[in-house]
């Protein structure tokens, strides 16, 4: 064979084991992401969740050791609870077919759909509660797969939230849910605790022998504010608001039924809603103190703010089962010591 063919046969072999041993030594892996709500690739919620796993080392693009597949969210839209139940959000999580991972955010019921789908399949999840066995929504008691999950641990802030907005009036705060939320339940027991068991008020609640609750429905948002008047007949300080993910999605008209009706403090959960601020309007609404930052936008602020979101959280656990998928991953859970707050 000529000297110089057998040279380039060599550098061909050479080239081509070369690209075959990066190829081979490259990870793959898929995660399938169901929100209760929206969640498109272009939020910022979205923006952190990614950040977090590449943090981890797990890129979409640009090569690297572990590539990571990231199909469109599924969105359930509101659809979960009422006759829905969690069916909806199964059938979400079933669509992603045989990924590595899931990942339910938008609340506790995408958390206990996960649970009620897989049984080979880890699973992550972002909800404002730890997991609870008790009814109505129980977890099952074991299933193969692991799972854990980013808690933003709300019902803690309540107790100094009622203050907050109650001022010298405290008792009379009350509390607005979301009936269809699977974090209700838990809920209502951690606030009427060393509480009251009358300042607390659900959206879509169904009447005494409906033999289902209604649907979330944006266009009934005017006609709970007033049902909820009503059963508060004027022993209102202030108006606390659950972290329900239905809310937040119609954020807009939820905050308009809301202040159309209610001349009173209103303490929203998230920075999505809008506050009414003196002057000029005649009360002023606030954020809760204390809460966890769902997201901020990584591309304008300093990366140790964009490590402290839920959803950073969220996609750095993700990130972490991708690596150990065998290995139960520790939960971490939003802590606020009145003052400053931490992931523990």
């Amino acid at each position: 064979m000529n000297p110089n063919r057998r040279d380039l046969v060599k550098s061909s072999i050479a080239i081509t084991f070369l690209t075959v041993s990066k190829a081979s030594a490259q990870i793959h892996k898929t995660i399938g992401v169901v929100t209760t709500i929206k969640l498109k690739k272009t939020d910022e919620e979205w923006l952190c969740f990614v950040t977090g796993l590449n943090d981890d080392g797990w890129r979409e693009t640009g090569g690297g050791p572990k590539q990571v597949i990231l199909p469109n969210p599924k969105e359930a839209q509101g659809n979960y609870g009422g006759s829905f139940n969690t069916a909806f959000l199964r059938g979400l999580i079933a669509g992603h077919g045989g990924v590595d991972l899931i990942g339910a955010v938008g609340g506790v019921i995408s958390r206990v759909a996960a649970a009620q789908q897989l049984t080979n399949i880890p699973y992550v999840y972002l909800s404002g509660m730890a997991p609870s066995t008790s009814p109505p929504t129980p977890l099952p008691p074991a299933i193969a797969g692991q799972y854990s999950g980013i808690i933003l641990n709300i019902p803690a802030l309540y107790a100094a939230a009622r203050t907050q907005v109650g001022g010298s009036n405290p008792g009379n705060v009350w509390l607005v849910q979301n009936y269809n939320s699977g974090m209700t339940p838990a809920e209502t027991i951690a606030w009427q605790s060393g509480f009251r068991n009358d300042r607390d008020f659900r959206f879509f609640e169904p009447a005494p022998g409906a033999p289902t609750p209604p649907n979330n429905d944006a266009s009934q948002f005017g006609a709970e504010v007033a049902k909820l008047t009503t059963k508060m007949a004027g022993t209102v300080s202030g108006v606390i608001v659950s972290p329900d993910a239905f809310f937040r999605m119609e954020k807009t008209k939820f905050t308009s039924a809301m202040t159309s009706g209610l001349n009173v403090p209103i303490c929203y959960p998230f920075k999505d809603y809008h506050l009414r601020t003196q002057p000029p309007d005649p009360v002023t609404d606030q954020l809760l103190k204390g809460g966890a930052v769902l997201s901020i936008d990584p591309n304008g602020a300093n990366p140790n703010d964009v490590q402290q979101t839920a959803y950073y959280q969220f996609g750095n656990l993700a990130g972490h089962f991708l690596d150990s998928p065998s290995t139960l991953q520790p939960a971490k859970t939003w802590n606020w010591n009145g003052t400053t707050g931490q992931w523990l």
